[in-house]
């Protein structure tokens, strides 16, 4: 059950990300085969799935030390003490350095952010046009803060149930 639900994330994220290019209509119909396919019933790569997805996501980020590290990295970069942001560098980066950084953090979003595979069935341009627009939509401050604390809202409420 948790494996189905698993998946049915994975492909609600995935049309919702490709909702954002203007050309990947036509792949919607690949998108819901591949679905349907994974999900049909007595499927036996369902279980090689859920096991994939607890060696590879669950066990290896549940643990104490796992979620403690990441529940600390969290908080120091939303949330940082003073110490801590007197450690980071005090050197003020120019505008064009800015720029600079922004442009090549997009350009590997681009290039790297998405599967080969997931890019190879749902087209080159329109994996681009989505991750391109998911990172100019990231760069206005409020937007990446409400994703930050939707992400631990959700970890809180996945420890806690």
């Amino acid at each position: 059950q948790e494996t189905r639900v698993a998946i049915e994330l994975f492909f609600a994220t995935i049309h919702e990300l490709y909702t954002l290019s203007s050309a990947w209509s036509l792949r919607l119909t690949l998108l819901a085969a591949a679905k349907t396919y994974l999900l049909r019933p007595g499927n036996p790569n369902l279980e090689s799935i859920r096991l994939l997805l607890q060696a590879t996501l669950i066990d290896a980020n549940i643990s104490d030390p796992a979620l403690a590290s990441h529940i600390r990295k969290l908080r120091e970069n939303a949330l940082p003490t003073e110490e801590e942001r007197a450690m980071w560098p005090s050197e003020q980066m120019a505008e064009e350095e800015k720029e600079s950084l922004r442009l090549r953090a997009r350009r590997l979003l681009v290039e790297r952010g998405m599967p080969d595979a997931l890019r190879g069935v749902m087209g080159a341009a329109a994996s681009a046009e989505c991750l391109g627009r998911v990172f100019d939509c990231l760069q206005d401050g409020r937007v990446a803060r409400g994703l930050v604390f939707a992400v631990v809202l959700q970890g809180v409420r996945a420890v806690a149930q």
